[in-house]
């Protein structure tokens, strides 16, 4: 899971579902329309609602996406 920095929240809503991305430390880069977008991973305990909340939102990223 990863949270999407505040300031990038309205480009990334607009992503489709069907979109290529490419995860790059704190970054996530749409491949399809050359966007990137701040993010910082999430553990398990903050996905699941156990952690205060942040602002921003959480996006899960598939076990084929690129990480490093």
């Amino acid at each position: 899971m990863w949270e999407v920095d505040d300031v990038d929240t309205l480009d990334t809503s607009l992503w489709l579902p069907a979109s290529e991305v490419v995860l790059r430390s704190n970054k996530i880069i749409n491949t399809d329309d050359n966007e990137s977008a701040d993010a910082t991973a999430i553990t398990s305990r903050e996905a699941t609602g156990n952690a205060p909340s942040k602002s921003g939102y959480g996006i899960e990223a598939s076990a084929d996406d690129e990480s490093s």
